[in-house]
């Protein structure tokens, strides 16, 4: 999960922790389509496509902010803990749904 300043003042924010805090500000919640390049990671910098989920996560009653969850759709040989994640957001899909249960959501 992205974590959204949400309480910070906007002054205090790096460049990209503002464009992050305004794409949730003023784009709906649901799922979107998007082009992912992990900086670092080993192979070198190549483009993959992402799935972001972008709200409430309405199935779970534990999440009390709104989260940006980008899935890369590409099985990885490694981790690429602390690389870098760049994503360029191209659509919406839908609106988020709730899901009875974690197994109707797995579906």
């Amino acid at each position: 999960n992205m974590k959204i300043a949400w309480d910070a003042d906007l002054s205090s924010l790096s460049e990209e922790e503002r464009t992050v805090r305004g794409f949730a500000e003023n784009h709906s919640t649901g799922i979107y389509c998007a082009l992912g390049c992990l900086e670092e990671a080993s192979g070198g910098q190549q483009v993959y496509k992402v799935a972001m989920s972008m709200g409430w996560n309405p199935t779970f009653t534990d999440v009390k902010a709104k989260t940006i969850e980008p899935w890369i759709l590409h099985t990885f040989a490694e981790d690429f803990y602390g690389c870098h994640l760049r994503l360029l957001v191209l659509g919406y899909v839908r609106p988020e749904l709730k899901f009875e249960s974690l197994e109707e959501l797995k579906k």
